[in-house]
This record gives C-alpha cells, sequence and structure tokens, in this order.
C-alpha cells in the first residue's frame, strides 16, 4: 500500500515540475516580440522541451539519471537565462520538485 502512495507521490512532483517549466517557458512568451530570435526564444524552446522531457519521466518507471539529467539542464538554464524573477522562480520550483521525485526512486 506505501508503494502505490509513493508511486502517486512520485507521479504528481513530476507533473507539477513539468508544470512550472511550461508555466516559464509561457511567461517568457509573453515578454518576447514577435520578431525576436535571440537568446529568450532559445531559453523557451528549452523550457518547452524539458517540460515535455519531464512529463515523459512520469510514463516510465523512476530512472534517476534522466532525472539528474533533466535537473542539470534546469540549472544550466537558471545560470544563463537574463535574470528575470519569474522564469527562474518557476525553473528552480521544478528543479525542487525533481530532486524530491528523485527520492522515491
Amino acid at each position: 500500500m506505501a508503494n502505490r502512495r509513493n508511486d502517486t507521490s512520485y507521479m504528481l512532483l513530476i507533473v507539477e515540475a513539468s508544470r512550472y517549466l511550461s508555466q516559464a517557458a509561457n511567461y517568457l512568451n509573453t515578454i518576447i516580440n514577435k520578431d525576436e530570435t535571440g537568446n529568450l526564444v532559445v531559453f523557451r524552446a528549452s523550457l518547452r522541451g524539458l517540460s515535455k522531457q519531464v512529463n515523459d519521466l512520469g510514463k516510465y518507471d523512476c530512472n534517476t539519471i534522466e532525472i539528474q539529467k533533466v535537473i542539470n539542464r534546469v540549472e544550466k538554464i537558471i545560470d544563463q537565462i537574463p535574470p528575470i524573477p519569474q522564469v527562474m522562480q518557476y525553473a528552480e520550483l521544478a528543479k525542487e520538485n525533481l530532486i524530491r521525485a528523485m527520492a522515491y526512486c
């Protein structure tokens, strides 16, 4: 019974992490000019890709190596993105949830 609860908790953390990354990308979308092709567009695409990748993590067995790869990519984005507090906050929350999810593996 406890194992089932852990699976549910893991899935909730994964879904929430994916949602935070998606929200970060959506926030970036609101501040990007329609004709902009700079770094913000790249970061937005990276965040969307990470959101999908995190979502896929929930479809398979818990894989700490893949979760750690995603955490490393999120940290890299946090280090490189211009200081946009809302985006950085969402990325940090996603990272925290991924770290918590690893505890269920």
